[in-house]
């Protein structure tokens, strides 16, 4: 049983945007899928849980980009749990390019979520014996609630539709930063590289579920906030760098 998962990926065409880099939202899928693919190894996968009517939930999440790779880019994925901190489930992650330079950093916050009433579960309760490597950080952090500034505008309205959806029946984490920068200006995507984001997953959307997005800007940051029935789902807060 390895603590450390490693897997070696190559950037496909139809996961690249305007300027030939990863997409955020594609990003987020890759490390879905690995830490998918190590719970399985430590035997606290989907399948695991669900024979207890339990679920792995993402609830916070913060990467630090050095730069995103490109089309046809060979990168290497490591992936460790390295703790619990009360309800939550700590992992990180590492992106290292073929010559193993380091592209990103993640830490994430996860829980365990029951099927039947949508309340968190304690991590020891529901896996035996939780492994983690303690002291090992991708990056050294305590994820806590992101302040939003007080003057947010509505931008735009969205409806969960079928290609939201994921295996938990609810909106994919991936699908809420696809939506956030479905509404980002092009020309500011152009001008600016992401320099590093953050996100609060505070409630789950269902299919035909109707979410607003409200936004601001100060300075090279950019906050968002999505709200379902005037109650908040989501936040997040993308730091820029200007490629001048």
């Amino acid at each position: 049983m390895d603590k450390v998962l490693e897997k070696k990926y190559r950037i496909k065409s139809f996961e690249v945007d305007f300027q030939n880099r990863l997409k955020i939202s594609r990003l987020l899928n890759l490390l879905q899928e690995a830490a998918a693919l190590h719970s399985y190894q430590l035997n606290a996968s989907y399948n695991e849980l669900k024979k207890q009517n339990d679920f792995w939930v993402l609830s916070r999440i913060y990467m630090e980009v050095n730069e995103l790779p490109e089309w046809n880019d060979k990168i290497t994925i490591r992936t460790w749990p390295k703790g619990i901190d009360k309800i939550f489930g700590l992992r990180d992650f590492e992106i290292t390019n073929a010559n193993s330079k380091k592209l990103i950093q993640v830490t994430s916050n996860w829980i365990i979520v029951n099927f039947k009433n949508y309340r968190p579960v304690r991590i020891q309760r529901a896996i035996d014996d939780f492994t983690y490597i303690e002291g090992k950080h991708a990056i050294n952090k305590r994820l806590e609630k992101i302040e939003i500034p007080d003057k947010t505008k509505t931008s735009e309205c969205k409806t969960a539709r079928y290609s939201d959806i994921d295996i938990n029946q609810h909106v994919n984490n991936s699908k809420y930063f696809e939506w956030l920068f479905d509404i980002i200006p092009l020309n500011l995507l152009k001008e600016h590289r992401i320099r590093s984001l953050e996100g609060n997953f505070l409630s789950e959307v269902k299919y035909n579920d109707s979410v607003v997005i409200r936004e601001n800007k100060i300075d090279n940051s950019l906050y968002y906030q999505f709200h379902k029935n005037n109650k908040e789902v989501f936040r997040c807060h993308l730091s820029l760098q200007s490629n001048k």
